[in-house]
């Protein structure tokens, strides 16, 4: 379990704790980029609208419905910048090159969920 903590404007305020399967469900309603192979006018839901859809042409949706249409062969998920080699490559370069410093490089805040959700689906 992870303990989270979130600063508001009146200061810190306890989140809890949270299982990894919670942390996955925050981290499903981030956005990321697909591309849709069907075309359809914009979707209701509680959480928002989406769309409209066209073949081919990049959205943004959260990541919960993007791996919905993925499942359904409905569109192909773009993988985010900081998931591709060549970048990750560069963030374990910088790291190892402030070792001394004990700096970290700031990365996506649910990168761990997002890439297992990602590399599950």
């Amino acid at each position: 379990q992870i303990r989270m903590t979130a600063t508001r404007a009146g200061g810190n305020k306890e989140l809890g704790e949270f299982t990894a399967a919670e942390l996955e469900m925050l981290a499903e309603d981030e956005d990321v980029e697909i591309v849709p192979h069907f075309a359809f006018q914009e979707v209701f839901f509680l959480a928002g609208s989406y769309g409209p859809f066209q073949a081919k042409m990049p959205t943004s949706v959260p990541l919960w419905l993007a791996l919905q249409l993925k499942n359904r062969q409905l569109c192909s998920i773009r993988l985010p910048q900081w998931l591709d080699k060549r970048e990750l490559d560069d963030l374990a370069d910088q790291e190892d090159k402030t070792r001394g410093e004990n700096l970290l490089t700031i990365v996506d805040f649910h990168y761990q969920e997002k890439a297992a959700l990602l590399f599950r689906h």
